[in-house]
């Protein structure tokens, strides 16, 4: 199923909750809560969340719920001051692990070391970082008359360093980000 890609919050929560499993809702409510207000560059944080999850189950048809709730809370330890024994409230441990795996323990998202963390990941962390990774590529379309370099540059860690690893992990994933990239 295809389905519109939009940075209005409500639109995108409207479409995402005739798709969110229920089991995923504890996760959402979690993530609302600590992201809510947050803003990025263009839009909020709560619609990128929201696009991260529709992206999963639309698109690529991840069923499995610690992917699912890692996607819904991937930012959470990253962005804000949640402990992970909360996080742990409305998840299990591998949900926690995979967030771990994709969380940057500096201020600086692209460091060398977040890179090879990165690689040596599960493939369930890679999969929830590269479909964020994604989403982050569409939205710079919207940004990248203001914001030249850092697209160019972000474009340029991605492929160079995302693209492969989502060559070895899915190739319909690997197409959409190098069409992200490329245009």
């Amino acid at each position: 199923m295809k389905w519109h890609y939009s940075s209005n919050t409500e639109e995108v929560l409207s479409e995402l909750q005739k798709h969110l499993p229920e089991s995923i809702l504890p996760s959402l409510t979690l993530t609302q809560k600590y992201h809510a207000g947050q803003k990025r560059i263009q839009e909020t944080q709560l619609v990128h969340i929201y696009r991260v999850l529709l992206s999963a189950i639309l698109e690529f048809k991840i069923t499995d719920a610690s992917t699912l709730k890692a996607l819904c809370m991937h930012d959470l330890l990253e962005d804000t001051d949640i402990s992970e024994q909360e996080i742990l409230s409305v998840c299990n441990t591998d949900t926690l692990n995979i967030i771990q795996w994709v969380t940057s323990e500096s201020d600086e998202i692209d460091t060398k070391n977040f890179l090879v963390k990165i690689r040596k990941s599960p493939p369930k962390a890679q999969i929830v970082k590269l479909i964020d990774r994604l989403d982050n590529c569409r939205s710079m379309h919207a940004i990248r008359d203001n914001h030249a370099d850092f697209v160019q540059s972000y474009a340029q860690k991605t492929i160079d360093f995302f693209l492969p690893i989502a060559e070895n992990i899915d190739e319909n994933l690997y197409n959409k980000l190098k069409l992200e990239v490329e245009s």
